[in-house]
């Protein structure tokens, strides 16, 4: 005779969310224990949500601080990881010009892709991943917000939803 075992599974506490703009990722966000909101674009606070506008990595800092050391707040949604990683792109960029860096044949630096070939993109890539560790590390619940862009796929015809970050397996 066959036996069925039930077990309890533990509720994770991470997740990821990607979807289009505008297709409730925030507002289903929302609906999790006593959300605090790290909102990259401000929209989350305009929608009535509680909200820190973080426009620089000292602002990410100081919210995941404040999370952590709150007993009124059970999770953190990251409104959008792609905001987050523009903050660092800047960060980074303005390191790299502090330096002294310049792009191939001199210029000045406007982009990190100016950078010879992944020492950019490699900087900014380690601020991502030491971001999402940290996110990892959190002993409370943790949402992270992505938006997509429709694709079609050359090969079979459908369309594919697409994260617009590169690196998003950092995340």
């Amino acid at each position: 005779m066959v036996e069925i075992v039930k077990a309890t599974p533990q509720a994770p506490s991470k997740f990821l969310i990607i979807g289009e703009p505008f297709s409730g990722k925030t507002t289903l966000a929302s609906k999790a224990p006593a959300p605090l909101f790290l909102s990259t674009d401000g929209n989350s606070a305009k929608s009535g949500l509680t909200a820190v506008n973080v426009k620089s990595v000292q602002d990410i800092r100081e919210t995941l601080t404040l999370f952590v050391e709150s007993k009124e707040y059970k999770t953190l949604v990251i409104d959008t990881i792609e905001g987050v990683s523009d903050i660092f792109a800047e960060e980074t960029l303005a390191e790299f010009k502090a330096m002294g860096a310049r792009a191939e044949g001199g210029a000045p630096l406007k982009a990190l892709t100016d950078l010879p070939w992944g020492k950019g993109t490699g900087a900014l890539n380690k601020k991502i991943d030491a971001f999402a560790d940290a996110l990892a590390g959190l002993k409370k619940n943790v949402i992270v917000l992505s938006y997509t862009k429709r694709q079609m796929d050359d090969v079979s015809g459908s369309i594919v939803l697409a994260s617009e970050l590169k690196n998003i397996r950092y995340v």
